[in-house]
């Protein structure tokens, strides 16, 4: 995934309102118009024209126009929260922090100081300090910007892989703003990466209802519906994706079956390795570790000395806690030839020293078993193998482990419309065709295709078919 930007809230832009009165000379009918300008007002316009500058990428304009400010208003805590910013845009950072400890010096009670200097603290990977100061925004009184410093502080604890402070923290952005937009796409991202699917569909959910849906909520909408088995969803969402946003990188990545590279995914595997990482120590200090299972379930296998070099096959000593949902399977080289053990409900083995490997069910993919048995999605593909674009089919034996077998037979790829036209008229549909593929290789926008055809989306195609790749209203049968 995407690197999560930290959120760095501005100082709202404020328009030239100059204070004008009017008064007469003593005998004298003709008006004399006086322009008392607030400076306090004038810098506030000069905050205006510098971070406009800074937009367009003019530092040197941005500059002037705040250093004018600061001459105008010296006291004005506003100035300095802009030049603290402009320092950070320019890589400054110790004349940008410099600057938020004197916006802070003059107003102590200004949140968005507090928030700013928080979020520029997370950037330069202070947390400590960057938590203490986006807390103290949200604490002062008349703030109305408390959802966005939630949101930076999810995003700063993801910047350490704190998942599950994370996931809280957004979720209490939510609960004072419920139609953020990035804080909803980025709540059902985290929930997508910690497997906890129904929460991500509900994110996902809101942000339809808001109508503010886009490419890459409607990517992570199908890797959701993936994951759940939801053919239906994934058919929108694909819809979606390949009429409305088919410039999109999201769109590139589902035609080429590259998702597995969306910031989504990445995001996954982040947490995946964070998971890995709090496990390692405990097994290093027992010589046992921790395996997340269903509750009620225990189990408890043998180990081997890790220090001894070992020639046989061993099981490892596997201690189950009903506390988490997923099955994580640690592999320890103990010997020039491991075999990871299986732990899941989906497991069978053929005996005592053969390799174990899972039954793949419905919905499951080659990426989410690599993540219930905690085994490198590389290794799984070598074992059985498998390339990226490979498709399991229900039933089929995934190896989890080194092995001799021959290559299970696969689900029949996907493939974008491969069939070539009956003739200049149509299209005869092949095994993994579907209707936005093949309007999609014609460039025929997919509700024309459909008309032409009397398909909905409900529609099944079947091999062989013949599909109109033209106007049926524009062939002559004679």
């Amino acid at each position: 995934m995407q690197k999560y930007p930290v959120f760095t809230a501005l100082t709202a832009l404020f328009m030239l309102s100059g204070c004008v009165s009017e008064s007469t000379y003593v005998a004298n009918e003709r008006q004399v118009t006086q322009r008392n300008v607030d400076n306090t007002e004038a810098a506030k316009t000069r905050i205006s024209l510098g971070l406009n500058y800074l937009r367009r990428g003019d530092t040197t304009q941005a500059l002037f126009n705040l250093e004018r400010a600061r001459s105008m208003a010296p006291n004005l805590p506003e100035v300095y929260n802009a030049l603290a910013f402009y320092y950070q845009t320019v890589g400054e950072q110790v004349q940008a922090e410099n600057a938020y400890k004197q916006a802070i010096a003059k107003d102590a009670n200004n949140a968005d100081a507090y928030n700013n200097y928080g979020a520029f603290l997370c950037q330069i990977e202070r947390y400590e300090d960057a938590e203490r100061l986006l807390l103290s925004a949200i604490s002062k009184p008349g703030y109305i910007r408390v959802a966005e410093s939630y949101e930076n502080l999810a995003l700063c604890k993801l910047e350490q892989d704190g998942f599950e402070q994370a996931r809280t923290y957004l979720g209490s952005s939510i609960s004072h703003n419920g139609t953020r937009i990035s804080t909803l796409i980025n709540s059902a991202a985290v929930n997508y990466a910690m497997g906890n699917l129904a929460d991500a569909k509900t994110d996902l959910q809101r942000i339809q209802r808001l109508g503010r849906v886009s490419s890459r909520s409607t990517l992570l909408s199908f890797l959701v519906a993936e994951k759940q088995g939801d053919e239906p969803t994934m058919r929108h969402a694909e819809q979606l994706l390949l009429t409305l946003y088919i410039d999109s990188n999201e769109a590139r990545l589902l035609l080429q079956q590259r998702v597995r590279e969306s910031e989504f995914e990445q995001l996954r595997e982040r947490y995946k390795s964070h998971l890995l990482a709090n496990l390692k120590p405990t097994f290093a200090s027992t010589g046992q570790v921790a395996i997340p299972q269903a509750a009620g379930q225990t189990m408890s296998l043998p180990v081997a000395n890790p220090q001894l070099r070992i020639r046989h096959k061993v099981p490892e000593e596997v201690v189950v806690s009903a506390a988490e949902r997923e099955v994580v399977v640690i592999e320890q080289r103990a010997a020039e030839s491991s075999t990871p053990v299986a732990a899941n409900t989906n497991t069978a083995t053929q005996s005592d020293d053969a390799v174990p490997f899972h039954l793949v069910a419905e919905g499951e993919s080659l990426h989410s078993i690599s993540v219930a048995y905690n085994i490198l999605l590389a290794r799984l593909q070598e074992w059985n193998k498998l390339t990226p674009e490979s498709r399991l089919r229900v039933g089929q034996r995934v190896w989890l482990g080194p092995n001799n077998a021959p290559p299970e037979p696969q689900a029949p790829p996907v493939r974008l419309a491969s069939a070539q036209p009956v003739d200049e008229y149509y299209h005869q549909v092949a095994e993994g065709d579907t209707m936005f593929a093949i309007s999609y290789r014609y460039n025929i926008r997919l509700e024309r295709f459909m008309a032409w055809n009397e398909l909905t989306e409900k529609s099944r195609l079947k091999i062989g078919q013949k599909l109109y790749i033209v106007d049926p209203a524009s062939i002559n049968h004679e």
